[in-house]
């Protein structure tokens, strides 16, 4: 991810992404067995 667009990209208070884009990648992964790993890209 290259940055943060709310509400679809957000970083939440612990520092874990959070927003739609997440949900939907979550969705994706449990629907066809892929895995993620969303990663915040250096500044």
């Amino acid at each position: 991810m290259t940055d943060l667009w709310p509400p679809f990209r957000m970083q939440g208070a612990s520092g874990e992404l959070q927003g739609l884009d997440i949900d939907l990648l979550a969705e994706l992964s449990r629907r066809t067995a892929l895995r993620y790993q969303p990663v915040a890209a250096r500044q």
